[in-house]
């Protein structure tokens, strides 16, 4: 079916490129060919149907005649005589191609192959006792053959078959088919020539419409059909011919309305870029100089239920204050007079009923009412990005804020987290170790030694605990000698204090040293990752990769745990994903980026990206951020 279409589909496109005049040809001349050829068809099948019928006729006459002379010459065995009968019936009747007599029990009395008898040919049909006569229409290397059978004896002792070939009927049958294509061609021809004639003066017609249409489709809004009559054709070149008119008509007023389109446009597209509020009111006034012929234009801003000018563009001859309230109660631009009687368009700026401001342009003329359509959209466009320019200010004012105050309160962290780490390693550090010395000295004096030895155990742990919490607090070794020892040193203390299979790889990072508050930052996330390995994971082994390329630092945190859906817990409640959003916001705080990948069953990865350029010492110079 698909193929059927398709084949009708490429039909149809090749008639469809065919011209009007050679279609109406091939119809006429298409019908009269289907025409002759289904009568030749008919034809050929009437006579194929004669010819048999004749074929069977001549055949069971030879073969009547054939079993009466030969009755005699049979019962007597005369073989001689009756050869020469059968040799004269074939040599007198050209359409029989051999005859030959048969016994009822298969053994052939003559026949009139001069190469021998075929083999199988005597089986092929039997004549039936009782029968008079029987035939049968075989297939040979010489084209079709009718056998027919008549017996020579009453009693069928004997049976006479012809073969007759239909060879003389069909060349006859041949040569009255081709007379009769013949004269179906001729006939075609006439037909060609009778539909030459005929399309003409239609064909003509329709071409000229055609140019005509060609030449408005190219701008030539001029040009006219010519009517060559009142038929179906005149009538269309008449409308043809009413329909360029009104469309001349509208050329004009399209092609302005095109023109201050493609001004609203460039104007959309220079305010879609633009966030400063000045450089935005500029372009706006002077788009609206453009679109209503002013010469000058200026934006008046609400304010405490009032107007107050903002800013001006061009020549404003009048200075006069105008009537805020008259404009907005019309809800739309408003052509009007000012005092000293100079014509005004008033553009309203409002979104969603909120009443933002005014334009106004002063023109020579009076706009029509699509001038201040396009006003309209104007003053919307306006409304929507002064809108846009005062949020995208505000929203770049908190950015700022929250950024300062986020950089504060890390800061103010790890300023807290030092100075406690301090504490513990000066005061409480020396404290346990003056207990440690104070019980080794009563150790020596005392018989009870091994409560003091428990004693003892416990101060070393406390010790080694308040140590290990120090390091985390602040590691001094972060100070000293940088980002990557630390974490070294970090992921070797969580492998002996959880018992994980820890493995950490480094890559071009031997030489490599961030500004402190971006170092301090890579290392509390690398902290929070590990820590949430060990408390939500359950796994056996995690791996930390830290990879320089290029001008960015890449760092992986991997572990074999349990995993999770990474989109059900961010749309958890946001106490439930403190740590993931703690480790986003350091992220942001330092411009590098952060993603966590994860599947339940197949542990979890955490990506961090981190841009060198303003985080390096050196390029920390150029002032791209700074941290305090």
């Amino acid at each position: 079916m698909t193929y059927l279409q398709g084949g009708l589909q490429a039909l149809w496109r090749f008639v469809g490129r065919v011209s009007f005049r050679v279609k109406v040809m091939g119809i006429a001349v298409g019908s009269v060919l289907v025409l002759g050829l289904g009568v030749t068809l008919h034809m050929q099948q009437v006579m194929q149907q004669i010819t048999d019928e004749t074929l069977v006729r001549q055949g069971r006459a030879v073969a009547r005649w054939v079993a009466g002379g030969s009755q005699e010459l049979v019962l007597t065995e005369n073989a001689v005589a009756l050869h020469r009968l059968l040799s004269e019936t074939i040599a007198s009747e050209p359409s029989v191609r051999y005859i030959y007599l048969i016994s009822r029990n298969g053994r052939i009395i003559d026949h009139t192959f001069g190469n021998g008898f075929p083999r199988g040919l005597s089986l092929v049909n039997p004549l039936p006792a009782g029968a008079d006569v029987r035939w049968l229409k075989l297939e040979t290397n010489e084209g079709p053959i009718w056998d027919v059978a008549v017996p020579v004896l009453p009693d069928g002792g004997a049976v006479v078959h012809v073969g007759v070939s239909p060879s003389s009927l069909q060349a006859i049958a041949n040569e009255a088919t081709v007379r009769h294509m013949a004269a179906t061609g001729l006939v075609a021809a006439l037909a060609l020539l009778v539909a030459f004639f005929v399309t003409g003066l239609p064909t003509r017609a329709v071409r000229e419409l055609v140019a005509v249409t060609q030449a408005v489709t190219a701008g030539q809004l001029g040009q006219r059909a010519q009517v060559w009559a009142q038929d179906e054709l005149g009538k269309l070149a008449m409308s043809f011919n009413a329909m360029s008119e009104r469309l001349a008509s509208a050329y004009d007023a399209l092609n302005r309305r095109n023109q201050q389109l493609a001004l609203l446009n460039r104007l959309g597209m220079r305010l879609i870029g633009e966030k400063d509020a000045a450089s935005l009111s500029v372009s706006v006034l002077r788009a609206g100089m453009g679109l209503l012929g002013a010469h000058g234009g200026r934006l008046w801003i609400a304010s405490n239920g009032g107007l107050e000018p903002n800013l001006t563009v061009g020549r404003i001859e009048d200075e006069t204050p105008i009537d805020a309230e008259k404009a907005w109660a019309h809800g739309r631009s408003l052509y009007t007079a000012s005092p000293s009687g100079k014509g005004l368009v008033l553009v309203p700026l409002t979104l969603e009923d909120q009443i933002m401001g005014l334009l106004e342009f002063e023109v020579a003329n009076e706009p029509t009412p699509d001038d201040l359509s396009l006003a309209d959209l104007l003053g919307q466009q306006a409304a929507l990005s002064l809108s846009n320019a005062r949020l995208w200010k505000d929203l770049e004012e908190r950015e700022s804020a929250r950024r300062h105050l986020l950089a504060r309160a890390i800061a103010a962290q790890e300023e807290e987290r030092r100075r406690i780490a301090r504490e513990l390693h000066d005061e409480t550090s020396q404290s346990l170790s003056r207990l440690l010395l104070e019980v080794d000295r009563i150790m020596l004096s005392d018989s009870n030694q091994g409560s003091i030895l428990q004693v003892r155990e416990l101060a070393v742990s406390a010790l080694s605990q308040l140590r290990n919490l120090a390091v985390e607090l602040r590691p001094s070794v972060l100070d000293e000698v940088g980002l990557v020892p630390a974490v070294a040193r970090y992921l070797e203390g969580l492998r002996e204090r959880t018992g994980l299979s820890v493995d950490f790889h480094t890559l071009g990072t031997d030489d490599l040293r961030l500004i402190p508050p971006v170092e301090i930052t890579v290392y509390r996330i690398v902290q929070e990752a590990c820590l949430n390995v060990v408390r939500h994971a359950r796994a056996s082994s995690v791996s930390v990769l830290m990879e320089r390329r290029a001008e960015e630092l890449r760092v992986i945190v991997e572990d074999d745990g349990v995993g999770f859906d990474v989109q059900e817990v961010t749309r958890a409640p946001v106490e439930r994903r403190l740590g993931i959003l703690g480790m986003e916001e350091r992220a942001k705080l330092i411009g590098a980026s952060l993603t966590v990948e994860s599947w339940p069953g197949s542990g979890t990865t955490v990506y961090l990206r981190v841009p060198l350029y303003g985080n390096t010492p050196r390029t920390a110079e150029d002032g791209k951020d700074s941290y305090s």
